[in-house]
């Protein structure tokens, strides 16, 4: 069972509602005022039974922190009025369809961090460590800072936050980007470059 508070003009009241016995959907209220006034009234789309909700795939689910990214969750019932919540943070949401919700974040920390879709209430399913957060990779400093132009020099990136081995490393300048040839020596955070 779950209690209600219902308002209107003239006053409110608790309804004690057996969500068992309704299917998920919308409910429709009907309200009748006794004799001698002897009118009734109608609301629909106020109140909607919610089933629990089921993920099957979360995308993309290792990142770089402090990066807005946008969270494709599929599974089965979702309602349109649910929210994804990265351990107890709610992102923007985008309701897709019962199977597809869009869900946007700010900056999620690095860490292992836990996913959950909520329906209403309680109704609501969890994946504990289902995304990965690694820390963004910062540039702190170029040996040597300054090359000759045309001349070939191998420099010496050395970065912090990288987990893993660099996968690219590029030149930019304006718009101009060119990639380099690089290895990592021992370290994924000593990159170098020609």
């Amino acid at each position: 069972d779950a209690v209600y508070e219902v308002w209107g003009v003239s006053g409110g009241m608790l309804l004690d509602v057996d969500v068992l016995a309704f299917p998920v959907g919308d409910l429709a209220i009907d309200v009748e005022n006794p004799e001698p006034a002897g009118c009734s009234g109608s609301a629909t789309g106020v109140l909607r039974i919610a089933g629990p909700p089921a993920i099957s795939s979360i995308d993309p689910n290792d990142i770089c922190s402090d990066v807005t990214t946008t969270f494709t969750v599929m599974g089965t019932g979702f309602d349109r009025g649910a929210q994804v919540l990265i351990d107890s943070n709610a992102g923007v949401m985008e309701f897709v369809s019962t199977t597809e919700l869009r869900a946007t974040f700010d900056g999620v920390a690095p860490g292992s961090h836990s996913l959950t879709v909520r329906n209403a209430g309680s109704c609501e399913v969890t994946r504990p460590a289902a995304l990965t957060v690694d820390p963004s990779p910062i540039v702190f400093f170029v040996d040597p800072p300054a090359t000759y132009a045309d001349v070939p020099t191998e420099v010496t990136v050395f970065t912090s936050g990288l987990s893993a081995s660099a996968t690219k490393v590029e030149l930019v300048r304006n718009e101009q980007r060119e990639s380099l040839t690089f290895s990592n020596p021992g370290s994924p955070n000593k990159i170098l470059a020609q």
